[in-house]
């Protein structure tokens, strides 16, 4: 504001609106007085930062760039004031301004304890995997199918740790019975399951001296663990009996098989008779094939006669 006039020594020679009678040469000089106006500077929710006074046409000072909290989805960057600074020709706000960018976050995807993945996701976004399907290894019990991330994948917040699961599947083993060096079953069974035979009773060709009786398997069946082959056993029994000398040259035996009296090549139409050791006949009828067995009530001591010819048969 207009404070008066002033003579070159520094003197008040009137005030303004005062009239000044010249008497002489005069030299007069102007004087103002400064107007301070308030200026404020806030964040940009209006709050104070700090406020100074400015004398008109002075630039005004702001204060050192302010700061703002970055949330979960944004950090913050000071951009400038608004308005931009201007010399003061008045009371004035300046308001804080901000430029905002979306956050990242860590995202990792891992299978057990090996990480597979990771990289940072901006905020709100749905992060991918794009490596290979994770795998497990395979146990003797079990084989495994990637099935899907624990937790699901959903779209980014924070920092998330996203770890592979699998389906599990009981594994299956060959299982193979057989009967010397001829296959009779095979199939696929799964662990921990008990294989079965389902096929014919195994069967051995007697021979002169043995005839065979299945007595199961080797090794023992168990429930499965790996492929296994299982081996048909046979009891034998040996082979008692006679044959007549006579009879011999025609080529026909009678022996002892289990509790059974086998006849071989014996002449068809001809007669037979199993007779206990008193004599009694216990069985008798024609001979209709060559090759036939006569099973007997029990264990023991019998005559067998074929035609004329009788001979002993000591059955066990």
């Amino acid at each position: 504001t207009f404070d008066g006039w002033y003579n070159v020594e520094g003197k008040l020679v009137g005030y303004p609106g005062d009239k000044i009678t010249v008497t002489e040469d005069l030299t007069l000089e102007a004087k103002y007085t400064a107007i301070n106006y308030p200026i404020t500077f806030a964040d940009e929710k209006g709050s104070k930062i700090s406020s100074v006074e400015v004398a008109y046409g002075q630039m005004p000072t702001a204060p050192k760039d302010p700061t703002k909290a970055s949330t979960a989805q944004y950090t913050y960057t000071f951009k400038g004031w608004s308005p931009t600074l201007a010399s003061v020709t008045g009371a004035a706000t300046y308001t804080a301004v901000f430029d905002s960018t979306l956050r990242k976050y860590t995202i990792t995807f891992k299978n057990g304890t090996t990480t597979l993945q990771t990289s940072e996701v901006a905020y709100g976004t749905k992060p991918s995997y794009t490596g290979n399907a994770p795998t497990k290894t395979s146990t003797d019990k079990y084989s495994y199918t990637f099935k899907g991330w624990n937790p699901a994948i959903a779209s980014v917040t924070g920092a998330a740790t996203y770890t592979a699961v699998f389906d599990s599947t009981l594994r299956k083993y060959t299982i193979t019975f057989k009967n010397g060096t001829t296959t009779l079953q095979t199939s696929d069974v799964a662990y921990g399951t008990k294989p079965s035979y389902t096929g014919s009773t195994p069967t051995k060709k007697a021979t002169n001296k043995y005839t065979y009786k299945f007595k199961g398997w080797n090794p023992s069946i168990v429930a499965v663990t790996k492929a296994a082959t299982y081996q048909a056993v046979f009891d034998s029994t040996k082979v008692t009996g006679i044959v007549e000398g006579r009879l011999a040259s025609l080529g026909l035996s009678v022996r002892a098989v289990s509790r059974s009296i086998q006849i071989s090549a014996a002449p068809k139409n001809s007669t037979y008779a199993i007779l206990d050791m008193q004599g009694r006949v216990l069985l008798k009828g024609r001979v209709e094939s060559a090759n036939f067995n006569i099973a007997v009530p029990q264990a023991g001591s019998y005559l067998v006669r074929v035609g004329n010819a009788t001979r002993k048969v000591q059955v066990k």
